[in-house]
């Protein structure tokens, strides 16, 4: 093709061609535009994560100790109990029952197996 060609076709349809440049042009806007959205948003989402994060690990430290003293208020109750039946046996099975949940057996319990007929095994 001629130079003379080119330009004749080019002058014949130059506002195609501009056409096509502009949304060309507004087709890379919109990328970067929503890359930059996209990036803002997750931003504000990891902002709102981490703090829930935190308080959930100060709720989780706070749940361990309120379990913990739970856990050793059932063992001392089990351990100090008199020998005398202060402490009926449906009592004592419910409270080593408690423990076992817990993965916890304590010596006044007896082994952890059981024979199943004690009260409050399943």
């Amino acid at each position: 093709m001629e130079i003379s060609a080119a330009i004749a076709l080019f002058k014949r349809f130059w506002p195609a061609f501009a056409a096509l440049g502009v949304i060309a042009a507004f087709g890379i806007w919109l990328a970067v535009h929503d890359r930059k959205v996209i990036a803002n948003h997750e931003e504000v989402v990891e902002a709102a994560a981490a703090t829930a994060r935190d308080a959930a690990a100060g709720q989780r430290v706070q749940d361990a100790v309120i379990n913990t003293r739970n856990e050793q208020d059932l063992h001392h109750a089990i351990d100090t109990a008199p020998t005398g039946g202060a402490l009926s046996p449906a009592a004592h099975a419910l409270a080593c029952e408690r423990l076992r949940q817990l993965g916890r057996v304590s010596t006044a319990c007896g082994s952890a197996g059981g024979s199943g007929s004690q009260a409050g095994s399943r």
